[in-house]
């Protein structure tokens, strides 16, 4: 139960970094087309590396968060299905 919580809550922080750094990036476009010196330029690029790498370790996180809950609900039907199973063997037992 508390799983589903911790998923839900990282997406939305994802989300959050994600549209910061769109926002970052259209900052930098609109710099770009008013003509910034090139020390601007330069720290604009810096930026834009960053961001990239920011981007990229949330889809690592997500994917990373994707396949524990896979797995989470992987080991609940593997343990239903055992209890299951053991619920229809002592029921042949009592016939």
């Amino acid at each position: 139960p508390e799983l589903p919580s911790l998923i839900q809550r990282l997406q939305q922080l994802g989300e959050i970094v994600y549209n910061g750094v769109e926002h970052m990036q259209k900052l930098q476009r609109e710099g770009a087309a008013q003509g910034q010196n090139p020390e601007q330029q330069a720290q604009s690029l810096e930026d834009q590396k960053a961001g990239q790498e920011l981007q990229r370790r949330i889809i690592e996180h997500q994917a990373k968060l994707k396949m524990s809950w896979e797995n989470h609900q992987l080991k609940m039907k593997i343990e239903s299905d055992k209890a299951l199973q053991k619920k229809h063997q002592d029921a042949l037992l009592f016939l």
